[in-house]
């Protein structure tokens, strides 16, 4: 099919287009068009929607076509480099250092570079040439090319963030239309502004670059403010919903954490009562405690004077424990369980063993019978200060298994010191203690617990800050200790004696309702209603040209006229005197009458024949 016939539709003043450029003017080109892609872009992704990769204005997609539509198609090359910048420095603020996110500012670079490849090729073959926009069909049919080319790198570009995963499939959809709509607004927009500065014919975009230049890049201006302004009261909104969700979560894994010390208390008020704890008081007290919670085991733990053991394991072995011993544990696993006595490491001016005695449920920690937990690390650091204040206390974290794994689930023992008089001051306390009780517990099931009450986006973690040197993670996700990113919320807890935060973390994201549907839709419909205007401004200025050109060319035929009439009348008037000048030097007369025979002129000679004046 034969290519449609272009016509110039400039008046004979405007300079043509220029050739290709070459050389010096080459490079200053592509540097010019790079630096203004990259300012461009980075206003754009200032406006972007989380997760802050689509923009619902992108005006440097309007500068690359501008570029290449004028400059030739060199310019290319400096649009694909100024997007892999642009997404590069967008890659690097969200700290990636996976391949696949490096490649990504790669592809979506190459998907800008072919839209504004399209781009030109549809303006080039549909749009009157020299590109001027100056009639409503060619206005039209610019911006049908712009939404054609706009679909190039809204479909590459989601296709990369999928494949990469920067976006779940869920987003897809939502990612290509912010995509679209904002490269469209940015080619609407930005292409007719850069026009003006840099359009050719020079003479006829110059003439615009007030009435659409500044006009429209003001009107555009106060709709990016509003767009920053909606995004700010989106984020405000989305930042309220996570902290009522973290305040309750944390609130929520408070009162899980009353549960252990509402079990140490009730095992604490049988011990005072019963001078002897058997095996059935213990049962009791703790069937209502144990099974299906957080709580794995509850016990109760004898102090024995240091010189009483061997007494004291004979006592228990004749009350039906054939094989009761004492032993010692300093650390995680079977080797570290050595015999209590002469052939330990006990020595003289160790305190006295804290020796467990009974613990629900017995199936799974009969192994426990017998430790001295108050050589357990840890441990006598939490009896003695139980012992000190009065009050429940808790040790460090420990591994819950043998495993030295460091993604070893972790728990805590909750020590309450059991008294053998009450009323005793506090200085008495240390020389009067029985024994003590205690609940160890999962922090893993406590936050398992919780997670279940709480909404499902929310992640969770409980941190040891005693010691700010050396915060332990106590529950949660490897790293969850030290994430910075997105929304965190930590809340300081006092439970029994150790300091824990309580992490509360989300991805901006991920909070429902991130999306605001209504924020987009301002920003789509404000954009293209900017893009309106400047379509009606190219047609208003261009018919003014159009106008100003007709006046012109009638202004100038009109004077040619009057200056063709002048010449004529001149020429009649030298015709007329050279023919006066004859008439009256004839030797003869002369006389000129009408058809009738009336006189009209006569020359002096034939007045002087017939006697007459010429009035005569």
């Amino acid at each position: 099919m034969a290519a449609p016939t272009v016509e110039s539709g400039f008046p004979p003043s405007a300079s043509p287009p220029a050739g290709p450029l070459r050389g010096p003017a080459l490079l200053r080109a592509l540097a010019l068009t790079w630096m203004a892609y990259l300012l461009a872009g980075a206003c754009g992704l200032a406006l972007a929607i989380p997760p802050g990769y689509a923009s619902p204005l992108y005006p440097a997609a309007g500068v690359a076509l501008a570029s290449v539509i004028v400059y030739g198609r060199w310019m290319l090359l400096a649009v694909a480099i100024g997007a892999a910048c642009v997404n590069a420095a967008l890659t690097a603020a969200r700290g990636a250092v996976a391949l696949e996110a490096w490649l990504l500012p790669v592809a979506i670079a190459g998907a800008a570079a072919l839209q504004a490849w399209a781009g030109e090729a549809l303006v080039r073959r549909f749009v009157r040439q020299p590109l001027a926009l100056s009639s409503p069909v060619d206005i039209g049919r610019f911006f049908a090319c712009c939404a054609a080319s706009s679909v190039v790198s809204a479909t590459l570009a989601t296709v990369a963030l999928l494949a990469a995963g920067a976006i779940p499939p869920s987003g897809a959809a939502i990612s290509w239309g912010t995509w679209w709509s904002g490269d469209l607004a940015g080619i609407l927009i930005a292409t007719p502004i850069a026009l003006t500065i840099i359009g050719r014919p020079s003479a006829e975009w110059r003439a615009r670059r007030v009435p659409v230049g500044v006009t429209l890049g003001l009107v555009t201006l106060c709709l990016a403010l509003g767009i920053v302004q909606i995004g700010r009261w989106n984020a405000d909104r989305i930042r309220d919903r996570f902290d009522r969700d973290a305040s309750r979560a944390s609130l929520v894994m408070l009162t899980q954490l009353q549960e252990p010390l509402r079990a140490l208390e009730a095992l604490y008020g049988v011990a005072n009562v019963s001078r002897q704890m058997s095996r059935h008081d213990l049962r009791v007290a703790t069937e209502n405690w144990l099974g299906g919670g957080s709580i794995r085991a509850m016990g109760w733990a004898e102090r024995v004077r240091r010189e009483d053991v061997p007494e004291y394991e004979a006592r228990i072995r004749a009350e039906g424990t054939a094989d009761f011993r004492v032993v010692e544990q300093r650390g995680a696993g079977p080797a570290a369980v050595r015999a209590f006595g002469p052939h330990g490491a006990a020595t003289a001016s160790k305190p006295d063993p804290v020796v467990v005695r009974r613990i629900e449920p017995a199936t799974g920690f009969a192994a426990a019978i017998g430790v001295d937990i108050g050589d357990i690390a840890g441990a006598r650091d939490a009896i003695d200060a139980a012992t000190t204040t009065g009050r429940p206390a808790a040790t460090r974290g420990f591994a819950l298994s043998d495993s030295n794994a460091n993604d070893a689930p972790l728990g805590v023992a909750i020590y309450q010191v059991v008294h053998a008089n009450a009323e005793n001051s506090a200085a008495d306390r240390a020389a009067d203690v029985r024994g003590v009780v205690f609940v160890s517990l999962s922090l893993a099931e406590q936050l398992r617990i919780v997670a279940a009450k709480v909404p499902a986006y929310l992640g969770m973690c409980v941190v040891d800050s005693l010691h700010l040197a050396s915060r332990q993670r106590l529950a949660g996700p490897p790293g969850c200790e030290t994430i910075a990113t997105g929304f965190v919320d930590a809340r300081p807890l006092a439970f029994a004696g150790r300091q824990w935060d309580i992490r509360v973390t989300a991805a901006a994201d991920a909070v429902p309702d991130a999306e605001d549907v209504g924020g987009w839709v301002f920003s789509i419909a404000g954009l293209l209603s900017a893009a309106m205007l400047g379509a009606s401004l190219l047609i208003t200025t261009g018919r003014t040209r159009r106008i100003e050109s007709a006046v012109r060319d009638r202004t100038a035929a009109l004077r040619a006229e009057v200056t063709d009439r002048q010449v004529a009348e001149a020429a009649l008037r030298t015709s007329e005197e050279r023919f006066r000048s004859i008439l009256d030097n004839l030797p003869i007369g002369v006389v000129y009458t009408d058809p009738t025979g009336r006189v009209i002129q006569a020359n002096p000679r034939y007045c002087e024949l017939t006697g007459y004046g010429e009035a005569q």
